[in-house]
């Protein structure tokens, strides 16, 4: 199972007390299992708690605007990970009946500095978590890159039929 490992630093407040406990009750929910509905690994069947409709193979986005060398992209990636790696352990020793891994949360890092994604990625795969992560170099200060790059942010795996849902977009 993955595990995150020690850090040297830490998150921003912001992310680890308030960001990521709302992500994991999100990954939580949509990871309990009814025998009358069709549940999923990190989606519900077409609701989610908050009445948004999802479709059933979307891919939450997280986003952060300004990430600089991404420890608060990696911290959620690898805290999200985890836990998502335990709820499946759960539900294996419940020896619920396997549901359908096909959501997951993507987690995208915005700059505007040309290094940010050479910083970010060593960090990533170092940590493992490079799988669910990604790096754009967009200047925020330009409304219509930053619409334009917001309006094709769902299609941003094309080889997928898989719809994305941002759930989550922060600037510290």
């Amino acid at each position: 199972p993955f595990r995150s490992h020690p850090r040297l630093w830490k998150p921003d407040p912001l992310v680890s007390s308030d960001i990521l406990p709302l992500l994991k009750v999100w990954l939580a929910e949509k990871n309990t299992s009814h025998s009358d509905e069709s549940y999923d690994v990190v989606g519900v069947n077409n609701a989610t708690s908050n009445g948004m409709t999802t479709e059933e193979n979307s891919i939450g986005l997280v986003l952060d605007l300004g990430s600089g060398a991404g420890r608060d992209i990696c911290y959620l990636a690898e805290e999200l990970k985890q836990c998502r790696h335990s709820l499946l352990e759960q539900q294996r020793q419940q020896q619920q009946q396997q549901s359908k891994c096909m959501r997951s949360i993507h987690f995208i890092g915005i700059d505007n500095h040309k290094g940010s994604a050479k910083r970010c990625l060593p960090l990533w795969t170092n940590r493992g978590v490079h799988d669910v992560t990604e790096s754009c170099n967009i200047d925020l200060n330009k409304l219509h890159r930053v619409r334009d790059h917001f309006m094709n942010v769902s299609k941003m795996k094309p080889q997928t039929s898989n719809q994305s849902t941002i759930l989550c977009i922060f600037a510290i």
